[in-house]
């Protein structure tokens, strides 16, 4: 049989094509799976890229908020990851953050919403303790004072407004639980319902008005005010749901560390002897944010404690006290003209409007009505429909004055006397001085953080103390432990933009310590600008033509031609950093 070599020849190539087809297509049937999860982890990979680029834009957002930073209205980030655009646009109180994320056409973007912590708040000119307030000369208020304890003024001396002199509470308490100083018990209030209010109740000593009370207490995130009662027993050994006095515990004055924070009554009545009262906690209920109060085992004898709901059935706790003081009467208000004659009274109300409330009033011009119980020589009787004013609360708390000293040392300590002189210029901030601050001839401090100083703070000649522009609208913070004086035409002013404002605090107790030489803990003798003085424990003196926007302090004197004129903003000073304000997320939505 004869072959035919070229038939053969095609066979040969039928049956190699036919072997490259049938392992091409198992290979394409192999591979074309890894193929797919190839494709898919790449795009898993570049999605997990965007969502972090997204994510690092928010955070930087955060961040800047909440440390005070210049936030620009958009901030690009060119990341190894992804390519960001974040936007900030600001609302009266909130914050919109939106950010964009893309990489390889795969977009992710999160808009998140922060809202401002309400801040420490100053509603008046002035606010004394139990020294009050003295004016002479022709100094004035341009605003309102609010005094724990008597307020004297000149015939040429003026208030603008209305003038208030409170009931003061006495120095010691008549009840309370408080030792020992580190509790052995935590008592949550407003984390669950089950425990969502606690009440403790207690017997007074003396038929007196009670004027104040105390907690002992801390905060966990940033819960809502709470509410605090004095109830009537309902005869069953329970609280009733009668309400002799109410009083708000602000949110601002509790830090996340255990400090004494007073907290004011609306009503001031007389409580009886061996009579059970009950001091009632009352705050919203939330699983993160809420309040611990300081407690002890069977440390208070005459009363218990019981929690729960109020206006349900309580539980009575068998075992912990709460930690509070409970203080009654002390001086009664009283407003009067310096010099006791009805030829040089006091003014009050000299911008059109403004009343005098005070137990006793004596020898005012009083525009308005003098709400009193006791009137001498005025141009008006008595009107006696309105309460006795009631002791008032200090807007800073210890607490409060505790976390800027922390912030402040964990930014640095530097140990020696600063001098700032010269022409020179200092950004300084956060920062603790073991020492004394100076601050004079043409020197100019930018404060860029909390300062805190051990010493004595100076400011004169032409020496100038502001906040940096970066923070804004936002105030900050400088305290000291000994003595604060601003003489000359030195300015100490806030950031430049309205609502902004440095808040000087001192903790000395000048004059009355004998090494104070008689000097007051702040003496102002020029015009200090944007600035709000705190001193609770110790005398602020304004002379000669010295001025500020806010003042507080045990005593405050005004002389010569001093004037304070107050400004709205100051209702709700915000600190970014440190105790009293804040930035909380309220909403996050991922769009896709």
């Amino acid at each position: 049989m004869k072959i035919n070599l070229q038939e053969r020849g095609n066979a040969l190539l039928v049956t190699v094509l036919f072997f490259v087809v049938v392992t091409s297509a198992i290979i394409v049937n192999q591979t074309s799976p890894v193929s797919k999860k190839i494709k898919g982890t790449n795009q898993i990979s570049t999605s997990r890229s965007t969502i972090a680029g997204v994510e690092s834009g928010v955070e930087d957002a955060v961040y800047r908020l909440k440390n005070n930073l210049n936030t620009p209205a958009i901030i690009n980030l060119n990341n190894s990851w992804a390519t960001v655009t974040t936007t900030t646009t600001t609302g009266s109180t909130t914050k919109n953050i939106n950010s964009l994320s893309s990489l390889k056409n795969i977009y992710k973007i999160f808009n998140i919403s922060v809202n401002e912590v309400p801040g420490i708040g100053f509603n008046y000119g002035i606010e004394a303790g139990l020294g009050g307030v003295e004016l002479t000369g022709s100094s004035g208020i341009n605003g309102n004072i609010y005094s724990n304890g008597p307020v004297r003024g000149s015939s040429s001396s003026f208030i603008t407004g209305s003038a208030i002199s409170a009931n003061a509470p006495a120095m010691t308490a008549d009840q309370e639980n408080s030792s020992p100083i580190i509790p052995t018990t935590n008592i949550n209030i407003g984390q669950a319902n089950a425990s969502q209010d606690t009440m403790q109740s207690f017997t007074v000593s003396s038929s007196s008005p009670i004027n104040k009370v105390s907690l002992y207490i801390r905060k966990v995130s940033t819960p809502a005010n709470a509410t605090v009662h004095i109830a009537t027993d309902n005869g069953s050994g329970m609280p009733s749901n009668n309400y002799i006095a109410s009083g708000t515990l602000l949110a601002s004055s509790v830090t996340t560390s255990y400090n004494w924070v007073d907290v004011s009554l609306n009503y001031n009545p007389s409580l009886t002897p061996g009579v059970t009262y009950w001091l009632v906690i009352n705050a919203a209920t939330n699983g993160t944010r809420y309040y611990q109060v300081g407690a002890n085992t069977g440390g208070y004898a005459l009363g218990r404690r019981v929690y729960g709901q109020y206006s349900t059935i309580f539980t009575n706790d068998l075992v912990n006290d709460v930690y509070f003081k409970i203080f009654l009467g002390g001086q009664t208000g009283l407003i009067e003209g310096s010099s006791g004659s009805i030829w040089n009274r006091m003014n009050i109300g000299t911008g059109g409007t403004g009343n005098a409330q005070a137990y006793t009033i004596r020898y005012t011009n009083t525009t308005g009505t003098n709400y009193c119980q006791v009137g001498v020589g005025n141009n008006t009787v008595c009107n006696t429909t309105l309460p006795v004013p009631v002791y008032k609360s200090p807007a800073i708390t210890t607490g409060n004055i505790s976390d800027w000293k922390n912030e402040a040392t964990a930014g640095g300590t530097y140990t020696g006397n600063y001098s700032i002189g010269g022409s020179s210029t200092v950004y300084l901030g956060p920062q603790k001085i073991v020492g004394d601050l100076t601050v004079n001839g043409s020197g100019i401090l930018y404060v860029t953080g909390t300062l805190y100083v051990t010493g004595n703070i100076s400011i004169s000649g032409a020496g100038q103390v502001r906040l940096a522009p970066a923070y804004g609208a936002n105030s900050g913070a400088i305290i000291a432990d000994g003595r604060i004086t601003i003489a000359g035409s030195s300015p100490v002013t806030g950031s430049g933009t309205t609502g902004s404002y440095i808040l000087m605090i001192t903790n000395s107790n000048c004059p009355t310590s004998s090494s104070c030489s008689s000097l007051n803990a702040i003496d102002i003798s020029g015009a200090a600008g944007a600035v709000v003085l705190y001193a609770p424990n110790g005398f602020v003196n304004f002379s000669g033509s010295a001025s500020a926007k806010s003042a507080t302090g045990y005593k405050v004197i005004l002389s010569g031609a001093t004037t304070i004129s107050y400004e709205s903003g100051l209702a709700n000073l915000l600190f970014t950093s440190g105790p009293s304000g804040t930035f909380e997320i309220t909403k996050w939505r991922e769009s896709y």
